[in-house]
């Protein structure tokens, strides 16, 4: 099996501040956004009522009840793993499954370890005013 490299990577952007498809569409929809956190989501992950339940939640640990300064939040991003629903539906569904929960867990916490988190699009929350 060979494989040819690409000539001409999808890269989108303009001047020196270019990446990849996905990553480009997220950066652009922030410009649109409005309030004060935005979620980031998949079009796939919409419809989950897990996510939904989790946002009460969430926004307190953004600001607790009793903190009035929106110039000093608690945390500027929380980044979550991604519920694979389809994990119990078949073979594919089920490396799916494990290939988020590598990626989610085990290399976020290393990461986390370092101070760093990747952000690869879903289900995270960001501070609306970063």
């Amino acid at each position: 099996l060979e494989v040819l490299p690409r000539k001409f990577p999808l890269r989108l952007g303009q001047g020196d501040y270019k990446t990849q498809g996905k990553a480009c569409n997220q950066l652009n929809g922030l410009r649109f956004a409005t309030g004060h956190y935005v979620q980031a989501l998949d079009c796939n992950m919409g419809t989950f009522i897990g996510e939904a339940f989790k946002v009460p939640y969430i926004l307190r640990t953004f600001m607790p009840l009793d903190q009035e300064d929106r110039s000093a939040p608690r945390c500027r991003y929380l980044g979550f793993r991604e519920y694979i629903y389809t994990g119990r539906e078949g073979t594919v569904g089920k490396c799916h499954a494990a290939a988020e929960w590598t990626f989610g867990t085990i290399n976020q916490r290393f990461l986390s370890g370092l101070g760093i988190r990747m952000h690869y699009g879903h289900p995270d929350f960001l501070d609306g005013f970063w």
